[in-house]
Order: structure tokens, then C-alpha cells, then sequence
């Protein structure tokens, strides 16, 4: 597993950790329990930090929220979770920008989205999480430190972005 990988799931796991009701630990996670006390606890979030890694925003999303509206998709929400946006860092001049989509209650799995090719899927995880987070899985996608375009030109004398996204 790469860096890019731990540091997902290190950030993962304290985030979901840090909101469980009970808390867990690494090697036990808490029972089936709600992950988000309520809207609030998600939204005083943005800007906190979790494990050293600042979080960009958080929105609570609820049942019945149009989540992606890009034509010939509209997908709506069917269940309340909290959407946290995270900028990663694996080494000086690396960005990944990546989401975490923590369900108001979580069944103890972890669903993640990677995208193909070049891409690294965070443009395309509101239509692969929907699911899976109504199900009670907490979810996680990344840009794999890259936006996603055509080709690799974004690779062309960068290192560090060439190692995030392997």
C-alpha cells in the first residue's frame, strides 16, 4: 500500500473515530453506532483538524438532497450523511484533495472509489457512494492529487504528483 493509500485511511479512521458516539480505537472499532450526533457536530467540522490534516468544509447532507445534478444525471439523497472535504498532503507539493462521506449511522465498513485510467475518481464518487452510504458504509474518494483531464500532461515534471496518484 502507498502513502497515498495509509494516509486515506489513517484520515478515514480518525475521522470517523473521532465522531463515533463511544469512539474506537484502531483495533476496535465501536459497535454499529450513529457516526454523526446531529447536523451540528458535522458542520463545526470545516476547518478543524483531524490527525494533523486541516478539513476544508462539511456539509450535512440530508434524505432528498439533490447530490449530483449534471444531466442525464440527478441523484437525490436517501439517507442524512456528512460530507467532509479534505486536502491530503503525502510531501511538500502534493495536493489530494479527497472526500469523506461519514452516514449518520455507520455498519463498521469502509467503502473507497478509485477512478480509471488517470483519473483518480473523486469527480464520479457522488455517483458510486450513494449507495453504499445509505447502507451505513463510510466513504472515501480522491483526485489522486490531480484534477481529472485527458492525457497525463498534469504528470509532465511533476514527481510528487506522478507518485500520489500511482
Amino acid at each position: 500500500v502507498d502513502n497515498r493509500h495509509r494516509l486515506m485511511a489513517h484520515t478515514a479512521v480518525s475521522i470517523i473515530c473521532g465522531l463515533a458516539v463511544s469512539g474506537c480505537t484502531m483495533s476496535q472499532p465501536a459497535a454499529t453506532e450513529a457516526v454523526m450526533r446531529d447536523e451540528a457536530s458535522c458542520l463545526r467540522l470545516a476547518g478543524s483538524e483531524v490527525s494533523g490534516t486541516k478539513i476544508d468544509s462539511a456539509v450535512y447532507v440530508k434524505t432528498g438532497t439533490t447530490v449530483v445534478d449534471r444531466p442525464p444525471f440527478t441523484l437525490k439523497s436517501s439517507s442524512n450523511f456528512c460530507r467532509v472535504a479534505v486536502t491530503l498532503s503525502s510531501a511538500p507539493g502534493s495536493s489530494i484533495k479527497t472526500e469523506y462521506w461519514l452516514p449518520d449511522t455507520w455498519n463498521n465498513k469502509f467503502f473507497a472509489v478509485g477512478g480509471g485510467g488517470f483519473s483518480g475518481g473523486l469527480d464520479s464518487a457522488a455517483l458510486v457512494l450513494l449507495g453504499p452510504v445509505a447502507e451505513g458504509y463510510a466513504g472515501a474518494a480522491s483526485d489522486a492529487g490531480h484534477p481529472t483531464v485527458e492525457g497525463a500532461q498534469w504528470a509532465h515534471n511533476e514527481p510528487v504528483k506522478l507518485a500520489d496518484w500511482a
